[in-house]
Order: C-alpha cells, then structure tokens, then sequence
C-alpha cells in the first residue's frame, strides 16, 4: 500500500467532517439517507466532543478486562494477518460489510490517500483486533473495526472506539467522528458509544451540530419525514 495524501489534508478533512461529509473508498460523501434491508432510513450524523468526554465505569472496566492485551497504534500497514483477520470477522457477521478490505481502504492501484492510522489488538503474538481511522489536524474519523470472533466476550469493537478516542484525547484533538446513525436500525447505535453526554448530532439544514439526545434525533427524523411528505404531512 501507498500513500498519496490529499493537498492539506489534515485542514481538508477536519473541514469535510465537520461539513457532515465521510469517507467511502477513496472518496468523500454525505446523505441524509439509505437503503438497508429494503427498508428506507433517515440519517444523522455524529460527532463526540473530546473535551466533554469523561469514562464511565463500565469503559474503565472494558479497559481493565482487556488489560491482558497489548495495543499498537501506527501508521496504517496493511498485511497478510490483517487481511487474515478481516475474512475471519466478515464470515462471521450477519450484517451487510464490504467484502474485500482493499475496496474499503485503497484505490484500484493500491494507493490510500488519507493519513490513517491502526490500532492493532494482540493477545501475545496473536492479532486479535484492528481499527482503522483517518487523522486531520483537530479531528479524527473511525473508519471500520474488526475483531477476531472467538473473543466477541471483550467487546473489542467498542473497546477500538475508546482506544481511538484515548488516543484523540492524549493528542489534543478536539473531535471523534464515528459516522451516522439510523433511525430505527439500531445496529448503528454503537456509535453514541463511550459517552453519550459528550456527542453531539448535525441538523445538516442548518449546518448545527446539537448536543446529541433521542428528542433532538427524532425532532431532526420528523422533520425529514414532512420534508418526504410520509405519514400524510
């Protein structure tokens, strides 16, 4: 894998994020929108505010039950145990995923123009967890988490996600970008996780982001349904 980053990239990016544009592929893109389960969602997305975050019980108890693992962080280095692990966790999921780890991540030739970065999970020398996320200069955006299905009992999905913000925050970077939540697909709830009093939600009509609460969210998924005139508004 290469890297042939964006022309000011770490600005770029923390201005799209910001904007309420998020990775796919090698591209940037944003909706209010999707399909899933030929079932039709509304989208909001969010944000964690990394100056209001504080751990609760639970994630430090997250933390001391993993504490047995060693944590990597790097500049992103695609290989063979990493592919290994992907094809590991998407035979295992119930869930639509892409299905090649290179479509998500590069280009056709290989090139990833992002400044990414890893979190790799190991017990021992085992690689049993990766994350991935894109660095700008004040924000950072989770891009996938897999994990080795066999230690599903350390949520070590929401574990990467306090890792990244662990890190975000010992970086003095102000902002955590998870990606968008679903109304009705709870699926995506994960993503207020690991402090809801600290995310925020981006009422993209006015360009706000909001304290993140389910009357905001479905104040913002009224709205977009009169907007599509559902349920005869």
């Amino acid at each position: 894998m290469k890297t042939d980053l964006y022309p000011n990239q770490g600005v770029l990016l923390d201005k799209l994020l910001e904007a309420g544009f998020y990775r796919m592929h090698q591209h940037v893109f944003t909706t209010d929108c999707t399909i899933l389960n030929d079932d039709f969602f509304s989208l909001f997305w969010l944000r964690t505010d990394l100056s209001k975050i504080q751990f609760s019980k639970s994630q430090l108890k997250l933390q001391q039950l993993n504490k047995k693992f060693r944590v990597e962080i790097s500049v992103l280095n695609l290989r063979q145990e990493v592919y290994d692990l992907f094809n590991e966790y998407r035979a295992a999921i119930n869930f639509d995923h892409v299905n090649q780890l290179d479509d998500f991540i590069t280009e056709e030739n290989g090139i990833n123009r992002f400044y990414s970065k890893e979190v790799c999970i190991y017990d021992h020398e085992k690689l049993i967890a990766f994350g991935l996320f894109d660095e700008g200069n004040e924000s950072i955006a989770g891009i996938i988490n897999f994990f080795d299905p066999a230690y599903k009992k350390y949520s070590l999905g929401k574990y990467l996600m306090f890792l990244k913000c662990q890190y975000a925050v010992s970086h003095q970077i102000k902002y955590y970008y998870p990606g968008y939540i679903a109304v009705g697909y709870p699926k995506f709830d994960y993503k207020i996780y690991p402090n809801i009093e600290s995310v925020e939600i981006l009422d993209s009509v006015q360009s706000i982001w909001f304290p993140y609460s389910t009357a905001i969210l479905h104040a913002l998924n009224k709205r977009f349904e009169i907007f599509l005139g559902i349920n005869g508004n």
